[in-house]
C-alpha cells in the first residue's frame, strides 16, 4: 500500500500556486517585460537617428576642413612662387620646395572632391537636402522637357488630328 503524504506537507505548495496574487504577479510581469522592449526599441530606433545625424554633421565637417587645408596648400605653393619671382630662391630649391607644396595641393584638392561627390551621391540617396545638393529647380525643369516630347509620342497622342 502507497502511502500518501500529509497534508500539511502539501498546503504551502498548492496554495501558492492557487493564489491570485501570483497570477497578477506574472500578468504585471509580462506587461512590465512587453513596455521594457518597446522602450528599448524606441530607444534603438533614436540612436540610429542621432548616430546618422552626428556622422553626417562629422563628415561636413571634416570636408570643411579638408578645403580649408587644400586652400593653404595652394597659398604656400603660390608664396614659394613669389619667393622665386622676387629673386629670393634659386632654381633648385624653388623646384624642390614648389613640387613638393603643389603635389600636397593637388592630393588635397582631389580628395575634397572625390568627398564633395560622395557626400552629394549619400545625400541625394537618402534625401536629405543641403546647400551642395540642391539643384533649385534646373534641372528638373530640363529633364521634364527633354521627356515631354517622347512621353506625347508614348501615349499616342495626334498632334492635330482627330479621331
Amino acid at each position: 500500500m502507497i502511502r500518501r503524504p500529509p497534508r500539511s506537507t502539501l498546503f504551502p505548495y498548492t496554495t501558492l500556486f492557487r493564489s491570485p496574487r501570483l497570477s497578477q504577479a506574472k500578468l504585471k510581469l509580462v506587461e512590465t517585460y512587453e513596455k521594457a522592449v518597446s522602450v528599448f526599441s524606441e530607444a534603438e530606433i533614436k540612436k540610429k537617428t542621432l548616430d546618422d545625424a552626428s556622422k553626417q554633421n562629422s563628415l561636413d565637417t571634416t570636408l570643411a576642413i579638408l578645403q580649408t587645408a587644400a586652400a593653404q596648400s595652394e597659398e604656400e605653393s603660390e608664396s614659394v612662387a613669389d619667393k622665386f619671382l622676387d629673386g629670393g630662391l634659386d632654381v633648385e630649391t624653388f623646384l624642390d620646395e614648389f613640387q613638393s607644396k603643389r603635389k600636397i595641393a593637388h592630393l588635397r584638392r582631389i580628395k575634397v572632391d572625390k568627398m564633395t561627390e560622395l557626400l552629394n551621391a549619400s545625400n541625394r540617396s537618402t534625401g536629405t537636402p543641403t546647400a551642395n545638393n540642391l539643384n533649385w529647380g534646373y534641372y528638373d525643369n530640363q529633364q521634364q522637357q527633354q521627356q515631354m516630347p517622347t512621353m506625347r509620342m508614348a501615349q499616342g497622342s495626334n498632334y492635330g488630328h482627330r479621331m
